[in-house]
């Protein structure tokens, strides 16, 4: 659980993002472990929108790269990225195409078409090369709040101040995102 919190909080902190807090509850607590980061509004661009996605894969990409295996316990993690991703592609007019085919009100898709797969894909694909990138940082967060169980925007940031700031990737990223109509076309 450890692990899974700190892989969200690397991730955002290599896209800029605030980690106001971490968490995780002791052995006989019912509570379930969180991760308090500032994310953009609902308004927001794709670009901003794919960061979200990176930062929702970033405690299933954790896992994959350090136990060799995720756990189920991204499940909510990889609901709301797959919302997100689909709110992209069939209501914003964020993906290849142009036409609202947001589906009715409880209804679900019956297959997720592949546009938002690799839409999910990428995202995670996103979080899996920052955290290579800063598996030290990744595991050194992970084990202090495992002993700690809860660490605030201070100590997080301590530990991360040298992981380094990828903020020009962002630059390149949104100016790639403006000088291209959509990508997937």
């Amino acid at each position: 659980m450890a692990l899974h919190e700190a892989g969200h909080a690397v991730v955002a902190h290599c896209l800029s993002h605030e980690i106001h807090e971490l968490s995780i509850p002791g052995p006989a607590a019912r509570m379930t472990a969180y991760a308090n980061i500032d994310l953009p509004d609902a308004g927001g661009t794709r670009v901003e929108f794919e960061d979200m996605l990176t930062m929702l894969f970033g405690g299933r990409a954790a896992e994959t790269i350090v136990l060799g295996q995720p756990s189920a316990g991204a499940a909510g993690d990889l609901a709301v990225a797959t919302k997100l991703a689909t709110r992209m592609h069939v209501c914003w007019g964020l993906g290849s195409g142009l036409a609202s085919t947001e589906t009715p009100a409880g209804a679900s898709w019956p297959k997720i078409p592949s546009p938002i797969e690799a839409e999910l894909r990428a995202g995670y694909d996103r979080a899996c090369a920052f955290l290579m990138r800063h598996r030290g940082r990744l595991e050194q967060l992970a084990d202090a709040l495992l002993v700690r169980r809860h660490l605030g925007m201070n100590e997080i940031a301590s530990i991360l101040a040298d992981a380094g700031d990828l903020a020009s990737d962002r630059v390149d990223r949104k100016r790639a995102d403006r000088n291209s109509p959509r990508r997937g076309q």
